[in-house]
């Protein structure tokens, strides 16, 4: 300390030092500010203008200012993580009281952490690769980073222009991210996809550079086709071929197998397939490729359809059949016929084949008050019936009186099926007229769609009637 004038001259060296003051420390935290410290007050302007902060990408934006004799140099918006910074003081400088300072120093740091910047080391589908619509066929997409990652930051900088949905999962100790869509992509469709600078490694180190790919969904090149139309039969469990052509094999007990060439999309193939006119039923799926229509209802005889499958048909990537496919066919199944009538009341018992309209003669014994008796017939059918359609033919069967008009309702005593192709009838309070003035009886079995039928899809084409002219010995 010397004297001068009347005051003292402090001539004590200024000094300066640093926070952080070791080589490659890291800060705790993004916002927290490094301090450079004077010895002495400073001229403050020229003093900032001799620190710098700067890192690879440049020089490092900050807010500067003192407290005391230390500068605070305050990121703006913050450090970040992984990148190595540098604090660099350089030039002359000068206390308040004129004494000089030459700085020279440089004093690398990082912030929050000083792992390197984590980068995408693969990816999948690789940049332009062709690939199929779903998982099955690669449709997902996995990105291998070189460090565990921020799993939030990486999905929300994950993008893709498909629209779809995303599933995102992780395996590998996070360093391993797979997107899937839950449902198949489009075909024949560019896919754009990217991880934007956003994503960040589980201690905060943003992904050094953003990544870009597309992958086009054209693996699959070859349009679905029906392969095979034919009947088939339900037999011990299975479906098996009726071994007929569809045009004129189908019958009232086979169902519709179809065959595509390619695996399908179940619920496309479901909504495509109809019959016209309009037959209801209901499509299963076999396999991938094979499904059978069922019918739900009885076939017109005699009636064309069409089995159609929609053009809008698709596989299970996407691709449609593009045009519409189209098979006709004719149910082959005869008509209900009576091939005998038969009655003990008949003087011959049995009429082979009665054409519609016959008139028979049968003799009415009077067992009853009133002069009534019964009336036993038996009809022989072309086809059998199933166990419920004998249930319902008996009271589809009527016998009315025709003439005169004095005759009262008789009623069905017993019905009896003695086979599948042979029901037996007897009508009580049935009465019988002279010979020369018969009464007459008519037995009526309704024909047509909704008539009596055998339960296997054959009914009678039309009304049958029969006559009986009744007279009493």
């Amino acid at each position: 300390m010397v004297v001068t004038g009347c005051g003292f001259a402090d001539l004590r060296p200024v000094t300066v030092s640093t926070s952080p003051s070791d080589m490659n420390a890291v800060l705790p935290t993004n916002k927290t500010p490094v301090i450079v410290n004077f010895s002495a007050e400073m001229m403050r302007i020229e003093s900032e203008s001799a620190v710098r902060i700067t890192s690879d990408a440049g020089a490092a934006l900050y807010d500067a200012a003192w407290q005391g004799n230390s500068l605070y140099c305050t990121p703006v918006p913050s450090w970040t993580p992984g990148v190595r910074y540098v604090l660099s003081l350089s030039g002359t400088v000068y206390a308040a009281d004129g004494r000089e300072l030459q700085t020279a120093a440089s004093v690398p740091f990082f912030a929050v952490s000083a792992s390197p910047a984590p980068v995408v080391v693969s990816f999948s589908p690789e940049n332009t690769a062709s690939v199929g619509v779903n998982a099955e066929y690669g449709a997902n997409i996995t990105v291998r980073f070189s460090e565990p990652m921020d799993r939030k930051s990486v999905e929300t900088a994950f993008s893709w222009d498909t629209g779809s949905e995303k599933i995102f999962s992780w395996a590998d100790n996070d360093t391993l991210f797979t997107v899937s869509a839950p449902k198949p992509l489009s075909p024949w469709t560019v896919c754009r996809w990217s991880i934007g600078a956003g994503a960040a490694s589980a201690v905060g180190v943003p992904l050094y550079r953003e990544v870009k790919a597309y992958f086009v969904t054209d693996a699959d090149r070859s349009r679905p086709a029906v392969e095979r139309v034919y009947p088939v039969l339900w037999s011990n469990g299975a479906w098996v071929d009726a071994l007929r052509p569809i045009e004129t094999g189908f019958t009232a007990d086979t169902s519709i197998f179809i065959s595509f060439n390619k695996d399908m999309d179940t619920e496309s193939v479901r909504r495509a397939i109809r019959i016209e006119p309009s037959l209801s039923g209901r499509v299963e799926e076999i396999s991938a490729s094979r499904f059978v229509f069922i019918p739900e209802t009885a076939p017109k005889i005699g009636e064309r359809y069409a089995l159609i499958i929609s053009a809008d048909t698709a596989d299970i990537s996407g691709l449609k059949l593009g045009s519409e496919y189209r098979v006709y066919f004719t149910p082959d199944i005869p008509f209900l016929r009576v091939i005998s009538l038969s009655s003990a009341n008949m003087t011959l018992t049995t009429a082979p084949d009665p054409r519609n309209g016959a008139e028979f003669t049968v003799n009415i014994v009077k067992t009853g008050a009133g002069g009534v008796g019964i009336l036993s017939v038996r009809l022989r059918f072309s086809l059998g019936f199933t166990e419920k359609a004998k249930l319902d033919l008996p009271f589809l069967v009527s016998l009315s009186g025709f003439f005169p008009d004095i005759l009262t309702p008789v009623s069905l005593q017993s019905a009896h099926w003695t086979s599948a192709d042979t029901l037996s009838l007897t009508w009580n309070g049935v009465k019988g007229g002279s010979a020369a003035e018969p009464y007459y009886y008519k037995l009526t079995l309704p024909g047509g769609i909704n008539g009596a039928a055998n339960g296997r899809g054959s009914y009678f084409q039309d009304e049958l009637s029969f006559y009986f002219k009744a007279v009493s010995p």
